[in-house]
């Protein structure tokens, strides 16, 4: 087993990868592994929104892409950590562990996208 699998606790992992490029590529693309996503309490739909500027902004018939990941096997994780790091709410292992177990079997990935809140004096 990989140190990086090791280090996030997945001993029964065969692997753990870092890299948002791959990510976005495979977003934008719109292939890749059955895949679920772990994120923040409160973010479960950021993926499917996207951002206020769409291509065809008055297209009565602009259809959006499809989510690489369902709605179905997009999970919210209550945690929260500030810009800059420090912990405001901690990982329930017990949610986390159960979170996991609730997916299906041919899950072939899951992706973690936890957010940091932004300071009140700064936003």
């Amino acid at each position: 087993m990989r140190s990086s699998a090791r280090a996030c606790g997945a001993e029964d992992a065969s692997d753990v990868v870092h890299g948002s490029t791959i990510a976005i590529n495979a977003i934008l693309e719109q292939r890749g592994a059955r895949t679920a996503l772990l994120t923040t309490r409160g973010f479960r739909d950021v993926l499917e929104m996207g951002r206020k500027s769409r291509p065809d902004m008055y297209n009565l018939f602009f259809r959006p892409r499809l989510c690489l990941v369902p709605r179905d096997l997009r999970l919210e994780i209550d945690e929260r950590v500030t810009f800059d790091g420090r912990v405001l709410r901690p990982i329930d292992h017990g949610e986390l562990r159960a979170a996991i177990d609730s997916l299906p079997a041919d899950i072939e990935s899951i992706a973690i996208c936890f957010l940091h809140i932004v300071c009140p004096s700064r936003a």
